[in-house]
């Protein structure tokens, strides 16, 4: 790919940006401008959404910098990323994405948030199996399958993974 950084940005905000900014914004705010009084939850919030961001970019960067791809499933890494939070678990970027759900929930106090975060995880989690891990056994064959057994799915590694 030849601007894998541009088009990270690019997907970034129109897949994250719509899945994990404007639709829990949305259910939130039932769709008005901006009715809501922001409750005392926002403060647990905040920290959360910052982790989660701070990860989400992080994870983005590697893919565009060290995997020369993007997280697009049609545009994915050439190399296998597996550096950073992916020492730990193998979906930090699902992870970063589900916080970021999570903080809005807090900060928005909005159960509604939640719900949308039970069925996005839901489509993750069968996005990964049906469809991320098959392309990556295919693609890095013996170094993912190393990988696949050393780091968990969805859990944490507390040792970094090192290859």
């Amino acid at each position: 790919m030849r601007y894998p950084g541009a088009a990270t940005v690019l997907f970034t905000l129109l897949v994250p940006g719509t899945l994990i900014g404007l639709v829990p914004w949305l259910v939130a705010t039932r769709f008005e401008p901006w009715p809501l009084e922001l409750g005392a939850m926002r403060h647990a919030g905040w920290p959360l959404g910052v982790l989660g961001l701070a990860m989400y970019l992080r994870c983005a960067t590697d893919f565009a910098v060290h995997g020369r791809g993007t997280p697009f499933p049609l545009a994915p890494p050439t190399e296998f990323v597996s550096r950073g939070p992916y020492r730990h678990t193998r979906n930090p970027m699902y992870w970063a994405m589900g916080s970021l759900v999570a903080a809005q929930s807090l900060l928005y106090e909005s159960g509604g948030c939640i719900a949308w975060l039970v069925i996005v995880a839901a489509v993750w989690h069968a996005f990964v199996t049906q469809h991320e891990e098959p392309a990556l056994a295919r693609a890095f064959g013996a170094s993912y399958a190393r990988y696949r057994a050393a780091v968990p799915r969805w859990a944490w590694r507390l040792r970094p993974w090192s290859g």
